[in-house]
């Protein structure tokens, strides 16, 4: 089935063929009932059959990939007449004999999605019959308003029924707890239902049928707000597939006219699905889809260079990338060499399709090294950033043969809601035999499956949290701080992760605070670590809540502090000195505790959102410096942060909010779903020296 959506979706090649000799999988009820003592007989026996869900949507599925090939045909040969009218009709016969196919318990009912949802199969049934409605939709949508053949009105009317019957499933199912179809495709599928009330409203002479139409619109927009957040949250973040020269010049030019290239924002990625879709050319090299990149990789090298910006391209220890394209696994020696004659400076480095190499981290290990080898020997220093999500406990190997380390499934635009497509979400967090990490893992679930080795990031060496979802819609401005801040504090790579190109004011204010930032590029590099957790608190819709404290030394003495409130409610915090300082000494023996110390607030001095609109609105490049220099923003070009750090560049040090003296605790009311993050500044007195301790490291920047 995802391989049908997905090729569709990207433009992709297909992998499974239309017809396939492999069996139908089991049925749902009688797989979840088995226990360890199952017989074959019990699988055989058919009076345990009552509800082959997975096998009607992989029939139907079948039906999608002929609707999709013949909506292509459509367009592509401008099929009219009689062809255009066989087509149809041997397709709606297919869904038609598909529906009549079903036995009475399997019919879309109200009484039948009961019956399937008491028994936790609601999202499945509601699912079947979204596909169902929606292919029917999909098939009869190009004749709304058409007159191609004489029976047009016959099909327009079929659409318009498949579509409300689409809307009646995902309403049937939100008003089912334990049944809500909670995911991207039906927002897209839902669009398009609504498109069709859309033509409704405005072309129906029946006003019976407008305002149905209008109520289903109503609703419709109620329930795409409410999925908004997973809107985009399969499509590497903003772009997924859609990726070209034009999108890297345009991102790049962002980059440099809002300031963050010299905020240290320099490496400008591209990822997934920049191959030409034929695979490697006749000598076996890598090569670009020209469609996209029609002046090759090597000028856009050129041109990200001449920027003062780096460049990072994507592929995979797999035979395949995720998006099915050719993989670097056996070809890993030829790939470096070509990413190296590219000008790449960075190399995001994936697990899809690893061809079983994977189940220990011996094996995971030498799978990666064989590329980590073959881009030294190159003799060009291009830093490389492992995605494998977590497995085989790359915590403990990652840092030996490569720069930052996935630690996880990937993130999507929300705080702290599960999802059962994040893989171990059921299981403890920190628990490093997880496998199948998966999608669609929250901020929250993401900081608590690093707080066990947060402390493994070493200079050169970080856990990668996955990239920000700072300004893409799904949460609020206090959790994207949050979100961001403890990106920074626990030093993962801050891969910007919107569009650029349409960011909310509110989001840039966010992403270019300069004392944010400079707890990311303290020259100590090591990440803060948690040290408490309290679960006892109020729970939000989803059932999570909790609170948690990170703290960890700077470079210069400081010491930075998160108070993290992820309860349902708006919470007053407090922590002592004594806990703060707990790595430097347990129960209150760190010397730490003795002293006096200034309190900092690092989004106290936060850009003014009025300015980064007129930053955001500005015309030219005059015009943008000229607000960035009136601000007086930091450019850590000019004055690279541990400069800034060590001259006390009060730009990186946030506002002075108040006093904690020795043997005292730190307390803060904090918001629901917020942070507050300091910086703790020793106080010394009169006469006093102090020092904060330094460590020599060197900066593991190659590999």
């Amino acid at each position: 089935m995802v391989d049908v959506w997905s090729s569709a979706a990207v433009k992709v090649p297909r992998i499974m063929p239309l017809h396939s000799t492999v069996s139908y999988p089991i049925d749902e009820i009688p797989f979840s009932s088995m226990s360890a003592d199952f017989t074959s007989n019990f699988i055989n026996n058919p009076t345990t059959y009552e509800s082959p869900i997975l096998t009607e949507m992989i029939k139907l599925n079948r039906i999608l990939l002929q609707v999709i090939d013949f909506n292509r045909r459509c367009v592509s040969e401008h099929l009219d007449g009689e062809a255009l009218e066989s087509g149809i009709k041997s397709l709606s016969r297919e869904l038609s004999i598909w529906l009549e196919s079903l036995p009475h318990h399997m019919r879309d009912t109200p009484e039948n999605f009961k019956w399937f949802a008491d028994r936790g199969f609601g999202r499945m049934f509601a699912a079947l019959y979204l596909g169902y409605y929606h292919y029917g939709q999909l098939l009869n949508y190009q004749f709304l308003g058409a007159d191609s053949i004489s029976t047009s009105t016959l099909y327009a009317a079929d659409c318009k029924h498949h579509a409300s019957k689409l809307c009646e499933v995902v309403y049937r199912s939100f008003a089912t707890p334990g049944s809500e179809v909670m995911y991207p495709a039906v927002a897209h599928i839902l669009v398009i239902a609504s498109t069709v009330q859309i033509h409704t409203l405005l072309f129906s002479g029946d006003n019976g049928q407008i305002r149905q139409a209008k109520s289903r619109l109503e609703r419709n927009f109620e329930i795409l707000l409410r999925l908004r957040p997973f809107w985009s949250s399969n499509n590497w973040n903003a772009f997924g597939c859609d990726v070209s020269e034009d999108l890297l010049y345009t991102t790049s030019d962002q980059i440099l006219s809002l300031g963050l290239r010299d905020l240290g924002y320099d490496h400008v990625v591209l990822d997934d699905c920049w191959q030409d879709v034929n695979g490697r050319d006749k000598n076996g090299k890598l090569q670009p889809e020209l469609s996209k990149f029609p002046n090759g990789l090597k000028s856009i090298s050129d041109h990200l260079h001449g920027q003062g910006l780096k460049y990072g391209m994507y592929s995979s220890a797999g035979e395949m990338t995720c998006a099915r394209f050719s993989g670097s696994l056996d070809h890993e020696v030829d790939d470096a060499n070509s990413f190296a004659e590219w000008g790449v400076d960075m190399l995001k480095y994936d697990s899809c399709y690893h061809m079983g190499r994977i189940g220990t981290p011996q094996i995971s290990f030498n799978r990666f090294k064989v590329m980590s080898d073959a881009l030294k020997a190159t003799g060009r220093n291009i830093l490389l950033n492992l995605c494998n999500w977590g497995e085989d406990s790359v915590h403990t190997w990652g840092m030996s043969i490569s720069n930052s380390w996935r630690i996880t499934g990937d993130i999507y635009d929300s705080f702290t809601r599960p999802d059962d497509l994040c893989g171990c979400n059921t299981m403890a967090p920190g628990d490093p035999s997880c496998i199948a990490p998966g999608t669609h893992c929250s901020v929250l679930f993401i900081l608590n499956k690093v707080a066990p080795f947060a402390d493994r990031s070493i200079p050169g060496g970080w856990s990668d949290l996955d990239m920000l979802e700072v300004g893409q819609g799904g949460m609020t401005d206090e959790e994207y701080k949050a979100h961001f801040a403890l990106w920074a504090a626990l030093k993962s790579p801050l891969f910007l992760g919107n569009d650029l190109r349409s960011m909310p004011a509110s989001a840039l204010t966010i992403i270019n605070n300069p004392a944010i930032i400079a707890l990311s590029q303290d020259p100590h590099g090591r990440s803060v670590t948690r040290v408490r957790r309290d679960t006892k608190v109020a729970k939000d819709q989803y059932g999570e809540g909790e609170t948690q404290v990170w703290a960890g030394y700077l470079h210069n003495g400081d010491q930075a502090v998160i108070l993290l409130n992820a309860a349902a409610e708006d919470l007053d915090m407090e922590i002592s000195l004594s806990e703060i300082f707990t790595p430097f000494g347990p129960h209150g023996s760190a010397p730490h505790v003795n002293y006096d110390w200034a309190v900092h607030d690092l989004w106290a001095d936060r850009m003014p959102e009025k300015t980064a609109e007129e930053l955001l609105a500005a015309k030219s490049e005059v015009d943008r410096a000229a607000i960035l220099k009136k601000a007086n923003w930091y450019n850590a070009t000019e004055t690279p942060y541990e400069q800034g750090l060590h001259e006390g560049d009060v730009r990186l040090f946030g506002e002075k909010i108040g006093v904690v003296e020795a043997g005292g605790s730190l307390k803060a009311p904090v918001k629901s779903h917020a942070a507050k993050v300091f910086r703790l500044r020793r106080i010394t007195k009169e006469g006093e020296k102090f020092r904060g301790k330094s460590i020599d490291r060197v900066a593991k920047d190659e590999l």
